[in-house]
């Protein structure tokens, strides 16, 4: 989860540019890199590029005349504010307002060339090149590549070698003889390594390729002074690889025997989160004391602590920006979600707070939203639904007393 400013990007020069490369139909973005990671490094906001809409979800469509964003609830407010008038704001989950899939399947139509593909059928076109990145050539950032570090067994709870007999089970299994890694948490959870490529993330590009006698790391130059600590073993051929789900085929993961957290993990998250509050208690103690005595407090950059005071707090990843932040007042509601990145854990905590006299409306709104997540929290969910869908039995509730 990042934290986003909300400034408004003049987009006019590089939608133009990107038809240019098109030779016909649209071109469809996410926000993810090659191997789907959730978070970016900067070299990879394609997305946030072309449409300056930089929010954690949305799928940006571009045609040869138009452009559309879709987004869910979550950021209908930061979107408007950050989409200048050349796009189309798409708000998923409102009446009449279809899933970009959709879209896509009832507009293909009319869309150039249709002659050529039978109707509600998409063409998928190979491109050797990515043409965001062409129109983007000149001014994005490098690819960084950062030292990576390796994780003690205190902290990672398992060896490597421990690690890697879980995917060597799995190669047996399905008669297979490689698995290929691509995932870059599932690369550093699995060799026991860290980096800083990816902001606020502690992991590195690579991708790996294990056998039942081999694991090979492919990644830059700075990782040699580690090999003696790895460990890595070698010898035997690999004819035949498994890949990752996330990858082109789908046969085996990582993530199953990297999500069965041992008793190291867990005592890990609760440290991390022990520790997490210590400094969150401080810092909202020393925050009340201060507008208590009637001192000025003023919002700042503070990464990507989501720091938000009155209307700023409806948008659910702001982050204070110095053309447009607010100062922190007494009589309004104030919401800090913060989280740290340690060697033994992750923490994500957000707290709202209000440290003068709320209003009837605030405390009435408050109890609601607390009523919806008591009913999230104890609702049966089928898992064949879609996530989108988790979030009605909460909405019900505010709907229901609005």
């Amino acid at each position: 989860m990042g934290a986003a400013g909300t400034g408004r990007v003049n987009t006019t020069e590089r939608l133009a540019a990107l038809p240019k490369l098109m030779e016909s139909g649209c071109r469809c973005g996410r926000r993810s890199e090659r191997r789907f990671t959730e978070y970016l490094a900067h070299c990879d906001e394609r997305r946030a590029f072309i449409s300056g809409f930089n929010g954690s979800a949305g799928c940006a469509i571009v045609t040869l005349k138009d452009a559309y964003l879709f987004t869910d609830s979550r950021y209908f407010l930061q979107a408007g504010q950050q989409l200048d008038d050349n796009w189309e704001l798409m708000k998923q989950g409102q009446p009449d307002v279809p899933t970009w899939q959709d879209f896509l399947h009832k507009n293909i139509r009319r869309m150039p060339r249709t002659s050529r593909r039978t109707p509600h059928r998409l063409c998928a076109v190979p491109l050797e090149k990515n043409l965001v990145d062409e129109v983007w050539a000149g001014d994005r950032p490098a690819k960084p590549h950062n030292p990576v570090f390796y994780l003690d067994e205190k902290y990672s709870g398992r060896s490597f070698q421990d690690k890697v007999s879980s995917p060597r089970e799995e190669i047996k299994k399905e008669n297979g003889k490689a698995l290929v890694v691509v995932m870059l948490d599932e690369v550093a959870w699995l060799f026991n390594l860290g980096g800083s490529d990816i902001d606020f993330n502690p992991v590195f590009f690579a991708c790996a390729v294990v056998t039942p006698q081999r694991a090979v790391l492919f990644i830059f130059g700075y990782l040699k002074s580690l090999a003696h600590e790895l460990h890595l073993e070698s010898t035997a051929e690999a004819p035949k690889v498994l890949v990752s789900s996330k990858a082109s085929l789908a046969i085996i993961e990582v993530i199953t025997p990297k999500g069965s957290e041992k008793e190291t993990d867990l005592e890990g998250f609760r440290q991390s989160h022990i520790r997490d509050g210590v400094a969150l208690a401080r810092y909202f103690a020393w925050l009340e004391e201060a507008l208590n005595e009637g001192k000025d407090v003023n919002e700042g950059l503070s990464f990507t602590t989501i720091s938000s005071t009155g209307p700023n707090g409806a948008i659910i990843h702001y982050s204070p920006d110095i053309k447009n932040c607010d100062t922190i007042k007494k009589g309004q509601i104030y919401l800090c979600g913060s989280g740290a990145q340690f060697l033994d854990g992750t923490t994500d905590v957000t707290r709202t707070w209000h440290f003068g006299t709320p209003t009837p409306e605030e405390i009435r709104a408050f109890t609601r939203v607390l009523q919806g997540h008591t009913s999230i929290d104890t609702a049966l969910l089928d898992s064949s639904l879609p996530r989108s869908r988790e979030g009605h039995s909460g909405k019900t509730v505010l709907v229901r007393q609005s």
